[in-house]
């Protein structure tokens, strides 16, 4: 597995929980969640630059010189645009000064935008790059991205709620706090303001008391409402313990009823329903063995390619490039196969034919559609050209 180390400068603007490079031979693995809040940033302009660095045969003199010139490039780049290049690129050039670049083999890459930056050391070997625009340029990284099966599975009901994580098809229990465990405990208070909304006002007509209260309609109070509020509740918890950036799916697992009101208020853009009944007496292994198979579908890359082909012809999947990024930019894109993560320079979004080299006008349709896939909480695969409808570079599969 392809492994990575970063650091970063933090200012008031800044958005991304990166963790700071530890010492050690085995950096940390890049993950998708990294790439989906670089991909959103917006801050124009944003530069990209990666050197390679090779720790089995070091050769400073030459890593220092592919990063002085990957540095003039970008100098150049933003000063035609107007933009302080000492502002922006200050970290890297702080950098370009250390003795020895980086501890760990592979390439140092650099995500900078004025008042923001990114360092990290991806396991990879990847070509020098430099590329100054409005978005970073974070598809090369891809095959450095940490591809474990993740994603949490919430057991719903009226009467039992927990979360947990996948981990390799296992699933494990997580610790929520504040995580609504039953409808009733839930909305206890409303239950207590009903009966004390009642009251006696006199006699009846065999001399007994009359009890007055709101009406047996506040106590048959429409259940989908209530079933609203608990699921709404439910949803907040859940959301603010996983966080918000949604790369895999939630499944939710329940009766169909409460599956239905559930994904009615959910707020998470990718749900995955199981119908599996009541959960309440589940224990985690009959709850893993009963969402097992949709769990494996919907993280299995064969199950997702064999989909692609399916669904080619529908309108739910495309190989058409221009088709793709335009999809993509609307949010559509659920699931984005390419057939590999090097740049695929064009002139811009009319003409999606391939330039032999990278210009200072190109625009990397690639990093365009990953950019825009990952914005929009979209799934990201790497797989064999073979394996795409007419060895397209680029397919989808798209939510309508």
């Amino acid at each position: 597995m392809s492994t990575s180390a970063r650091s970063r400068t933090r200012t008031a603007s800044d958005t991304i929980a990166v963790p700071a490079a530890a010492p050690g031979p085995i950096p940390p693995a890049v993950t998708l969640a990294e790439l989906a809040e670089l991909a959103r940033w917006r801050t124009s302009p944003c530069v990209t630059v990666m050197v390679p660095v090779d720790r089995r045969h070091p050769n400073y003199r030459l890593e220092h010189g592919a990063l002085d010139r990957l540095l003039e490039q970008a100098t150049e780049s933003l000063e035609r645009r107007g933009f302080d290049s000492a502002d922006v690129l200050v970290s890297i050039r702080d950098v370009a000064e250390r003795p020895v670049l980086a501890e760990h083999g592979g390439t140092m890459v650099w995500f900078c935008a004025p008042g923001f930056a990114v360092e990290m050391v991806v396991g990879a070997s990847l070509p020098p790059l430099c590329v100054v625009g409005n978005r970073f340029e974070v598809s090369p990284l891809l095959p450095s991205v940490d591809a474990s099966i993740g994603g949490h599975v919430l057991a719903i009901g009226t009467e039992h709620v927990k979360l947990y994580h996948i981990d390799a098809a296992e699933l494990h229990e997580c610790t929520v706090a504040d995580l609504p465990t039953s409808l009733d405990d839930d909305l206890w208070y409303e239950r207590f303001e009903r009966h004390s909304g009642a009251h006696t006002v006199g006699n009846g007509p065999q001399g007994g008391s009359v009890r007055i209260g709101h009406g047996s309609g506040a106590q048959r109070e429409d259940r989908k409402a209530r079933l609203d509020r608990f699921f709404h509740h439910v949803d907040n918890t859940v959301l603010e313990h996983i966080g918000d950036t949604h790369v895999h799916p939630l499944m939710v697992a329940g009766s169909s009823t409460a599956l239905a009101r559930y994904r009615s208020v959910s707020r998470h853009p990718w749900l995955v329903t199981v119908d599996v009944g009541s959960t309440v007496r589940f224990s985690t292994d009959e709850l893993r063995r009963r969402v097992a198979a949709q769990v494996a579908s919907e993280t299995s890359l064969v199950d997702l390619v064999d989909r692609l082909h399916r669904r080619m012809g529908t309108g739910l999947a495309s190989a058409d490039f221009a088709e793709i990024l335009t999809a993509a930019a609307e949010g559509r894109v659920a699931n984005l196969f390419l057939g590999g993560a090097e740049p695929w320079w064009a002139m811009g979004l009319d003409s999606t034919e391939r330039l032999p080299a990278q210009t200072d006008n190109a625009i990397d349709l690639v990093n365009l559609a990953v950019s825009d896939a990952l914005r929009s909480h979209a799934s990201v695969h790497l797989v064999s050209p073979a394996q795409l409808p007419g060895a397209a570079p680029v397919a989808a599969l798209f939510r309508y």
